[in-house]
């Protein structure tokens, strides 16, 4: 948003929404999949049913939740019953999508994505508009973005 705030010149357009999305690294995703994939599991090894009650198990919903949300719904429920926690973990760290949003093409170190939506002109009065209009949910998305 720096530019339509008025840093561009008059008259160009510009973007309303702009993003950096930064991923965490493939390596600290492995690692962070091994620690969730034992939250969903039981004490004997094998997968939990379905997603355990956050009442009765905090952790394990929590990774249940975390995990669908970068796996897809129900994907964990796609694993037989008994499913082992080592087979659970194998194949989904194996999952091609997951494995290319995570390995940067480029050598860094960090996949990055830059997102742009909207167009305004620059230093119009629908420019000073959407600024204000989106700085407060600019600053709460902020507050909130996780991602993987």
């Amino acid at each position: 948003l720096g530019e339509v705030g008025g840093t561009a010149a008059a008259g160009r357009l510009v973007a309303v929404y702009q993003a950096r999305v930064e991923f965490m690294a493939l390596a600290d995703w492995l690692r962070q999949l091994k620690l969730l994939v034992q939250d969903v599991c039981s004490h004997k090894g094998t997968l939990a049913e379905s997603c355990p009650r956050a009442d009765r198990n905090e952790a394990g919903h929590t990774a249940w939740v975390t995990l669908e949300l970068v796996y897809g719904k129900g994907r964990l429920e796609k694993f037989a019953a008994d499913a082992d926690e080592d087979a659970v973990y194998d194949e989904l760290a194996a999952e091609p999508r997951v494995r290319q949003l995570l390995t940067p093409s480029d050598g860094a170190a960090n996949h990055v994505l830059h997102l742009q939506k909207g167009e305004v002109e620059a230093g119009s009065a629908e420019a000073a508009k959407e600024v204000g209009a989106t700085a407060v949910g600019a600053m709460a998305a902020a507050a909130t973005v996780v991602a993987v």
